[in-house]
């Protein structure tokens, strides 16, 4: 009995980095993390991790609308400076191949393109392919922060890409380092694809999306404390909200708090993606 248990501890022993090594790793490793883009005429973030990215641009000067209720030409004018995608990322020899799964407009889903970059120490440089395969013009980011290799952090969310599950609608979460980005599109715009070269479409498009990225902190672990820098309009910027988190290992479920820290009756859930 005893040399069998031996010879199982020693099988168990032996197979055990065959099994670890059999894991998919990330083939981006370089641009693992979160990142600050460093561009002339926008500003933003992007996220990298298991092959998974998120990225939320914006012109750095926009018009503000002028009124609680913005007129079609304004939410026209604010989704075409939007830039924002979430999807997958394969890497190899510092060349990049994005495949998209959301983004502003639903004929991208699916499509792909390449990029060219360059990492040392916490600045990258990256070039978009072009048609014939030449670089584009150079783009710039440095490195905010890593993704946290432990199971959780101190805020009751883990770091990593979460998958929403809203009744009505699509999206992507990305948590590293106590930074944030989400995107969010409505099913029916996303499901039923319309022509969005007219500025009525493309309002109703701008409405259809949720998007914005900033930074996050907590008190107590269930409390978070989200603050806007980007988003798709200037007046959510700055702002401030909490939510109250309920993580399991894999799931969140979370709820929207007013000042008084009462659940408003809002939230929603989420579930981490495979890696």
């Amino acid at each position: 009995m005893k040399q069998i248990v031996q010879n199982t501890l020693l099988t168990t022993f032996f197979l055990l980095p065959i099994l670890v090594g059999a894991q998919p790793k990330p083939t981006c490793a370089e641009l693992e993390g979160v990142w600050e883009y460093d561009l002339p005429d926008q500003r933003g973030i992007w996220f990298s991790h298991n092959d998974h990215y998120m990225w939320i641009l914006v012109p750095k000067e926009r018009a503000s609308f002028q009124a609680d209720n913005p007129t079609t030409e304004e939410m026209a004018m604010a989704y075409d400076g939007l830039i924002l995608s979430v999807g997958n990322v394969k890497c190899s020899e510092n060349r990049g191949t994005i495949t998209h799964t959301y983004t502003k407009d639903p004929a991208d889903a699916g499509q792909s393109f390449q990029f060219d970059y360059r990492v040392q120490g916490k600045q990258q440089q990256y070039w978009v392919l072009q048609a014939d395969g030449s670089r584009g013009p150079e783009g710039r980011s440095r490195k905010l922060g890593t993704f946290a290799t432990s199971s959780k952090m101190s805020c009751e969310i883990s770091d990593g890409f979460w998958q929403y599950e809203q009744p009505d609608q699509y999206g992507i979460a990305a948590i590293a380092d106590g930074h944030f980005g989400w995107i969010l599109v409505d099913k029916t715009f996303w499901d039923h694809p319309t022509d969005l070269s007219t500025p009525e479409n493309k309002a109703t498009a701008f409405a259809a999306i949720t998007a914005a990225a900033g930074t996050f902190s907590c008190d107590e672990p269930s409390i978070i404390k989200w603050k806007n820098l980007h988003t798709k309009n200037y007046r959510g910027e700055g702002v401030s909200f909490p939510t109250e988190n309920q993580q399991s290992p894999d799931r969140l479920e979370f709820w929207f708090l007013n000042q008084q820290g009462e659940r408003t009756g809002g939230g929603g859930k989420a579930v981490r993606m495979k890696d």
